[in-house]
Order: C-alpha cells, then structure tokens, then sequence
C-alpha cells in the first residue's frame, strides 16, 4: 500500500515514513509533490491496495505527526482511523535497517491495515507497546532505535 506525506512535507515527515516502509514491509513511499489525491487513491485501487496512508504534521504542535489511514470502502476511501504520534526517536541508521533482511511478526491492533503476507510468523521483527503507548520496534530481544509514541487514536 502507499504512504505519502502532506504536499509541503518537512523533513521529519520524510525521515518518520521512510523509516516505517523499512519496518512495514508492503509500505510503499511516494512523494506527493502537486499530485492531488485524487489521483492518488486511483493508483492505489488500480493496484487493489485496501488501505492508504497519509502522514501530515498537526498544526500547532510542531514535534507531533498526524498519520491517516484511509479504507476502500467500495469504490472510494473513506478516513478510517487517525493516530497521533509523538516523541519519536530514531537510533539505527536506515542503511543498517535495510541490511537486516527481516520480517514482522506478532501485528496486533495498531497495523491492522497491512495485509496478512507480511504479518510472518518468523521471528526476526516485533514490536512492543509498553504502558505510555511508547510503541517500539525490537529484533531479537534488541531494541532498533526506532520508536514512536501513540498519543491518541481517533477512530472515524
């Protein structure tokens, strides 16, 4: 499925969904430059990808993102879940992520929108959500470096 950010996407939008395309295998980035999402969503249901992402920062705040998750509902998609997102924190280079060759395992509630072929059942990738809703990507009992926090979750 694609993840693309706000037309105006600073760097730390850039920098937060290319690290997630290298923890979500089947994300795919696409910058969005003038492109309207009309045009958007047409490509992702010409590709038949049920679900959409959009990462745009929340005015006002400027350390929180803001990722959308649409749902093809029919023939449109339709805003499906918000999830705010804060304190995020990346440790691990992007290079040392891509050398890595692994796959996720133990998905739960939070990325209910990937499809079930990249949900595998090896270990190598998980994640843990601690008490703050600190959501933190490990590897064989180490942890990345990358993580996020999940300050709310606005189901529409």
């Amino acid at each position: 499925m694609f993840i693309l950010g706000s037309r105006n996407a600073n760097l730390d939008q850039k920098k937060f969904i290319k690290y997630l395309c290298n923890f979500l295998f089947g994300l795919k980035f696409i910058p969005r430059g003038k492109t309207s999402l009309k045009k958007l969503f047409e490509k992702s249901k010409y590709f038949s990808y049920n679900y959409f992402l959009l990462c745009s920062k929340v005015r006002g705040f400027k350390d929180k993102l803001l990722l959308n998750i649409y749902k093809l509902d029919g023939s449109n998609y339709l805003l499906d879940k918000k999830y705010i997102i804060s304190n995020i924190k990346y440790v691990s280079s992007i290079s040392k992520i891509k050398n890595m060759f692994v796959e996720i395992n133990d998905f739960k509630d939070i990325f209910y929108f990937l499809d079930n072929k990249y949900k595998s059942k090896d270990e190598y990738y998980t994640y843990k959500l601690d008490s703050n809703n600190k959501l933190s990507f490990i590897c064989k009992d180490k942890e990345l470096g990358f993580s996020f926090n999940l300050e709310k979750v606005i189901i529409c």
